[in-house]
């Protein structure tokens, strides 16, 4: 009897092992097809070369659980419905609103988005410089009553449009904005980024000093790496995995990244 136990004690600790590290389900992952420098590179329905600091930490993440990426590129609109309905498994995002009940966060042990497992974005404001504003400008006053820029679909720019705000986000990009801000078009173009000076080598290099950031954020808010419902409960293990990762390791892999991509931008 002892020896039958122990031969099946031995393989329930052959069996539990493999279990555990079983692959997951190739992870079809959606991001914006228009390019945010040095976030999303190029623009299109493919990644670019380089393809951009988000995109490569999206392959980090998804190597710490053993999992395989497929990259599908949507305009910024579709991807929390490609989430949703399962065309594609997962995507970084911030909160969505509750018609989109397939979308699963890392929750926090109030049953809310865990934010210790999120990264947090800052939406910053660049203005001209030739309007002579003070650094320490408040874009939250200042920008009420004038045309602030942002690229089609961005989240921040429907949250700011309902607060009363003038958005024009018919641009398909950053540089567009960038564009009709010198061109006197609109007063401000607002982006979102995870350090607020991530964008400063890349307009001191191609904007001179005509174009200026407002130290103060506009406002922040967080993102998270979420997923469709159907494929989280098939490979929960692995989902918690990547959230752990990018909760810990994830987040300095971020600035390192980061810090790469505006050194060699051209």
């Amino acid at each position: 009897m002892r020896a039958r136990r122990a031969a099946l004690a031995l393989l329930l600790l052959a069996w539990l092992p493999a279990r555990a590290g079983a692959g997951c389900a190739p992870l079809r992952m959606a991001y914006s097809n228009q390019e945010v420098v040095p976030y999303y590179m190029g623009s299109g329905a493919l990644p670019a070369k380089p393809p951009g600091a988000t995109v490569e930490l999206l392959r980090e993440i998804a190597a710490s659980a053993g999992c395989v990426l497929e990259f599908n590129r949507l305009p910024p609109a579709r991807v929390p419905v490609g989430v949703d309905s399962g065309a594609v498994d997962s995507a970084p995002l911030g909160v969505v609103p509750g018609d989109y009940p397939n979308i699963v966060y890392p929750l926090d042990k109030h049953g809310q988005p865990d934010r210790a497992r999120a990264v947090q974005m800052h939406t910053v404001a660049y203005v001209r410089a030739s309007d002579k504003l003070a650094p320490a400008t408040d874009p939250v006053s200042y920008l009420k009553g004038r045309k602030i820029g942002t690229f089609h679909g961005a989240s921040f720019g429907t949250i700011l449009r309902q607060a009363g705000y003038d958005i024009d986000d018919g641009a398909l990009d950053a540089q567009r904005n960038f564009d009709k801000l010198r061109l006197g078009r609109i007063d401000a173009v607002l982006l979102s980024l995870a350090n607020p000076e991530d964008l400063d080598p890349y307009i001191a290099e191609h904007f001179g000093g005509a174009i200026m950031r407002l130290d103060k954020p506009m406002r922040t808010a967080h993102v998270w790496l979420t997923f469709n419902r159907k494929y989280y409960e098939a490979n929960r293990e692995h989902v918690e995995t990547m959230w752990i990762w990018l909760a810990g390791e994830g987040r300095a892999r971020l600035g390192i990244l980061l810090r790469q991509y505006n050194h060699d931008l051209p």
